[in-house]
């Protein structure tokens, strides 16, 4: 009897990419005058994350507003309609 190898196809990992490159759809631009929801699903220390962002943001874009995960304002508008507080 003669011992048969298996033959497998290789693919060189540097090969051509099957995806289409496209271009990032562009930004807002500036957020000054826009209002800008907090979505928070209550996982990995929000309460410690979004305040540092907000004061990130307030730093750069001084007339931004934002809806916290703790205003009254966001949770009755994720109630009421849910695709008015979109991430």
């Amino acid at each position: 009897m003669s011992e048969q190898q298996a033959l497998y196809e290789a693919v060189w990992p540097l090969g051509k990419s099957h995806w289409d490159k496209r271009d990032l759809n562009p930004g807002v631009g500036d957020l000054n005058g826009k209002t800008i929801a907090e979505v928070w699903d209550r996982v990995f220390r929000g309460e410690e994350i979004f305040p540092a962002i907000r004061k990130a943001i307030r730093k750069k874009y001084p007339v931004c507003a934002s809806l916290s995960t703790t205003s009254s304002a966001t949770r009755t508008a994720s109630i009421r309609n849910r695709s008015s507080v979109c991430a």
